[in-house]
């Protein structure tokens, strides 16, 4: 009984961490392109940070959080480029925000989809940055369960560290002291 019972709740939470919805990006020229993909089609909301990432304004003062947005400036705005900057997709109700013009500040997206619409993968942002890589921690939410979702690779400087100072914690546990005695 109490084996049986041992399996069905490992089944259990084995279901449902694999049933979470995840986050993947795609790297562009400029950036990375993050969708949020579902094996199941749902509606969703998401509350997520996003660093490092570039923002600029439109005509030096407009926060430009959408696509729509940046569609319409990038033409009447000599000093905008679409590609330089974040903002999140035109399938997520307008509830996003961004931190405009604070260097090292996050992209944070407060968003979700249309009511009634039920989407398997959708690409929710583009974050605009001169690094190779980008890290995100927030809350995706689907049919009222809340997934954290977090990513932040240590930086290459950091591992190349971590991985010189394992081969000198190695080589110096296998010397071996001999006394003659």
């Amino acid at each position: 009984m109490r084996t049986s019972l041992t399996l069905i709740v490992i089944a259990t939470l084995a279901s449902t961490a694999m049933a979470a919805p995840e986050l993947l990006w795609e790297a562009v020229d400029n950036g990375f392109i993050v969708s949020l993909s579902d094996a199941e089609s749902a509606s969703w909301a998401v509350n997520l940070d996003f660093w490092p990432a570039q923002q600029i304004q439109a005509f030096g003062s407009l926060n430009v959080n959408t696509e729509t947005e940046a569609e319409t400036y990038e033409p009447i705005d000599p000093n905008y480029t679409k590609e330089l900057d974040s903002w999140i997709y035109g399938d997520w109700n307008a509830l996003a925000t961004g931190i405009q013009g604070l260097p090292g500040e996050p992209f944070h997206i407060h968003a979700g989809t249309p009511g009634g619409q039920a989407f398997g993968t959708i690409p929710l942002c583009y974050i605009a940055t001169d690094r190779g890589v980008i890290s995100y921690d927030g809350i995706i939410a689907r049919q009222g369960v809340d997934y954290y979702v977090h990513w932040d690779p240590a930086e290459p400087g950091t591992m190349a560290l971590i991985a010189f100072g394992s081969f000198v914690a190695l080589r110096r546990r296998h010397r071996t002291v001999r006394t003659d005695g």
